[in-house]
């Protein structure tokens, strides 16, 4: 899934698999000095929302909340935390992650800076992040990229989504996303999506004002 965007238009971008084939819409909004981002599900502002974010205009608020669901009553909000701009930063998150039950135990998932194999199947010469299934190990430990196994962290943890930065010359298409090994089956649910999904998103628009200082305007 790619991100597409407009370089003098920052308050809007969609998600899809080709420019032709956009299926999301992704607003970002700044009142009072504060950024919200939200991800709806359809291709305009006027869509339900799935998720949304909330920091300041130069996304440097800890923890960041993301508030899941567009039902208020039947709202999750949950902390994204670690996220620390212009440092070394490994942000994470709890969720339940089997199917959509409330009831099964919270795991950990951590955002790692990448410029692996995983990153370079979707981005080819980029960098990116991967997301780390902390709770599961996979196989074992190794500091050789050219010995670890695809979808596995140098400490043998699964590796369940990535999101890179566009490597090509394009100018609308901003970066590039995938699930990977269990994240790709639906296993862990629909919320654990959702939440990937956006706080994937706020790490590659944290990194994007980190190098470009634009700040969506008001």
């Amino acid at each position: 899934m790619n991100g597409y965007f407009q370089w003098k238009h920052l308050k809007e971008f969609h998600l899809g698999p080709t420019a032709s084939e956009k299926l999301y819409c992704v607003t970002i909004k700044v009142e009072h000095k504060k950024q919200t981002m939200t991800l709806h599900n359809g291709l305009t502002d006027k869509d339900a929302p799935l998720a949304s974010l909330e920091s300041d205009a130069w996304l440097r608020m800890r923890p960041v909340m993301i508030t899941l669901s567009s039902q208020a009553a039947d709202a999750n909000v949950e902390p994204f935390e670690g996220v620390v701009p212009y440092k070394r930063m490994a942000p994470s998150f709890s969720i339940p992650a089997c199917g959509d039950n409330s009831s099964v135990a919270c795991e950990r998932f951590e955002w790692r800076s990448s410029h692996g194999k995983e990153i370079k199947e979707i981005g080819g010469h980029s960098s990116g992040w991967k997301l780390v299934r902390l709770s599961q190990t996979a196989g074992e430990a190794s500091d050789s990229q050219s010995h670890r196994a695809m979808g596995r962290s140098s400490d043998g943890k699964e590796i369940v989504a990535v999101i890179a930065h566009n490597a090509s010359l394009s100018l609308s298409k901003g970066f590039r996303f995938a699930f990977l090994g269990s994240g790709l089956t639906g296993i862990l649910g629909e919320k654990w999506e959702i939440m990937t999904v956006i706080s994937a998103m706020h790490l590659w628009l944290l990194d994007f004002q980190t190098i470009t200082h634009i700040v969506p305007a008001a």
